[in-house]
């Protein structure tokens, strides 16, 4: 309960200083008497609610594989969701994340959450350069779909047109077969 009313003090320190005072000296003493696995779940809360990429990062730091790979990935959608810092993300990918199958997986997150955004912003050549940075097919032609959805959604039915456009070109010759 004082963990939730800690995002409410700047607001009440306006109204009552008195009692944000004395609340954040009992959710001191209450902190100090907290297990640390406790502090520290408490602390990621804490920051899965407002953190910013850099505190992301910096639980990464702190953490082991599994729980590590969740910590950069919170900060990479930080990046692109809240910040939309698609370079930053990107940058988080290339510096922070070694394994492949794990590189692939926020590559391709990034790179469809660009892509639709700047669909929505009308920005067609920077949605197709990201689709360009997926690694298959499959996922080009997906995201593809998701961008011209998304561009009807906008009203950008001009946009969206010249996207199928693109996408009918860009497909391989259909093969006659023999009856």
């Amino acid at each position: 309960l004082i963990s939730s009313a800690i995002y409410l003090l700047p607001d009440m320190e306006k109204i009552s200083p008195e009692v944000v005072a004395n609340i954040r000296r009992k959710y001191a003493e209450a902190s100090q008497k907290l297990s640390e696995s406790t502090r520290r779940s408490v602390e990621v809360n804490d920051i899965s609610r407002n953190g910013k990429v850099e505190d992301f990062l910096a639980l990464a730091e702190k953490a082991q594989e599994s729980e590590r790979s969740n910590y950069l990935h919170m900060a990479i959608f930080k990046a692109v969701d809240s910040d939309t810092d698609f370079e930053r993300a990107r940058n988080i990918i290339d510096e922070k994340i070694t394994e492949p199958d794990e590189r692939k997986r926020e590559i391709s997150f990034v790179e469809w959450v660009h892509s639709l955004y700047a669909a929505e912003q009308g920005r067609i050549e920077e949605a197709l350069a990201s689709l360009a940075r997926l690694e298959s097919d499959d996922e080009r032609a997906r995201t593809l779909g998701y961008i011209i959805e998304t561009a009807v959604k906008a009203g950008n039915k001009k946009i969206a047109a010249q996207l199928l456009e693109k996408a009918l070109g860009a497909m391989p010759p259909q093969s006659e077969t023999s009856q």
